[in-house]
């Protein structure tokens, strides 16, 4: 004859402690492996909040981080932004790379870039700026005649019209 009681035979406590014995483990194991997958999935599949001030691309030019943090810092002056407002310049830009021109695209249309600096032969405009031309001076690379060219879609307009600013002084 068997140790256990038979279902009919134990009390509703007993059979809760039986549940509990035998199935808060599982259930619990599950329903943890299943939040971490949906958190993993949504987090992988939601696109990443760019919280930045001001999105700056760059050709063609190498500037040090001494001069990335002056060029930051320029343009959170000139805007009035708060000293932790991020301003993001990306240098990775090079103009002899055809595919570049098409990611500087991916990240107009996605809102991630709101003004390029380049050499002349990108752009048709001249944009002239004695501050860039000092961060610049002790590059090995970078661009002749530098031009600024401003994201007609771009969502940081005051920005990047403060950012001209910054550059032309």
């Amino acid at each position: 004859m068997s140790d256990r009681k038979s279902s009919g035979q134990k009390t509703t406590g007993q059979k809760i402690q039986q549940l509990k014995d035998y199935y808060l483990g599982g259930t619990i194991a599950v329903l943890a492996v299943a939040a971490l997958i949906i958190f993993m999935v949504t987090r992988f599949l939601s696109p990443a909040k760019d919280e930045a001030a001001l999105r700056i691309a760059v050709f063609d030019t190498e500037l040090s981080s001494e001069a990335l943090d002056q060029l930051e810092q320029a343009a959170r002056t000139s805007l009035n932004l708060p000293e932790d407002a991020r301003v993001v310049v990306d240098t990775g830009f090079v103009s002899t790379n055809t595919n570049e021109y098409a990611r500087l695209s991916v990240l107009v249309a996605d809102g991630r870039v709101d003004a390029v600096i380049a050499g002349e032969d990108a752009f048709a405009e001249l944009a002239g700026s004695s501050l860039w031309n000092s961060m610049t001076a002790d590059s090995v690379v970078k661009a002749e005649r530098p031009v600024l060219g401003v994201i007609l879609e771009s969502e940081n307009d005051r920005n990047t019209e403060g950012f001209i600013r910054v550059m032309m002084e």
